[in-house]
């Protein structure tokens, strides 16, 4: 299995799959919004360091009782991190699960995120 290390908690919907709950990153984490309801999470490691997550949905979870979905479950496009500051790089990124996979990557979310990313680093441009 494989989940991103700063991103937690998450959450295994199949043997190979791990989610985000989309209300535990919205309140740990500064978010970019995205087309497509998907989201960058942002992640300040240092002065030096800034780390992300791009995240789609993958599923809900609706309550019986009054119809709503309750809990909202996102899953990993891509991340990675970069040097900010004077040096602003992107030096890392992985794709989807760990073994790469990404099931029908979303070129509008991933040309969004790289569009939005560049805010971040110079040579996402």
């Amino acid at each position: 299995m494989y989940e991103i290390d700063w991103l937690k908690p998450c959450e295994t919907i199949s043997d190979d799959e791990i989610v985000y709950r989309k209300k535990d990153v919205e309140d740990k984490f500064k978010l970019v919004n995205l087309k497509k309801d998907a989201v960058i999470v942002l992640y300040e490691e240092s002065e030096a360091w800034l780390s992300f997550a791009v995240l789609e949905f993958n599923c809900a979870i609706q309550t019986e009782e009054s119809g709503e979905f309750d809990d909202i479950y996102l899953q990993t496009v891509f991340h990675g991190g970069g040097t900010t500051g004077s040096l602003r790089e992107c030096r890392h990124t992985y794709w989807g699960r760990a073994d790469g996979y990404l099931f029908y990557p979303d070129g509008v979310v991933i040309a969004d995120a790289l569009d939005k990313l560049s805010e971040y680093f110079d040579d996402m441009k």
